[in-house]
């Protein structure tokens, strides 16, 4: 495909999963896009990441509420709005004796 002839409203660098993303989004509001990676898409560094979609929880630990707020909104839209590709995942937390007073 050749893009030198076309005009494009979003030039997004880099086809990891970050990069994507902000494709996807940018095209969802009509945006036209140009994504252009080195090598193949989903070949870089975030093809090796966790996969995990977190709900914020590590914004806790400086009291980001607002952030953790924001992760849990934008985890929630990404399993109603695409469940064939994000599924919840269980997972147990330890915490040292101090630390179980927070949480009541």
């Amino acid at each position: 495909m050749q893009a030198r002839d076309q005009s494009f409203d979003v030039l997004v660098i880099g086809g990891g999963i970050n990069g994507v993303a902000i494709a996807r989004e940018c095209a969802q509001w009509g945006k036209r896009v140009l994504l252009v990676e080195q090598n193949d898409f989903s070949s870089g560094t975030t093809s090796r990441s966790t996969r995990i979609i977190h709900g914020g929880l590590r914004y806790l630990e400086h009291g980001e509420l607002g952030l953790v707020r924001e992760s849990l909104r934008e985890r929630e839209r990404l399993l109603s709005q695409l469940p064939h590709l994000v599924r919840p995942l269980k997972f147990l937390l330890a915490l040292p004796g101090k630390s179980r007073s927070f949480l009541r």
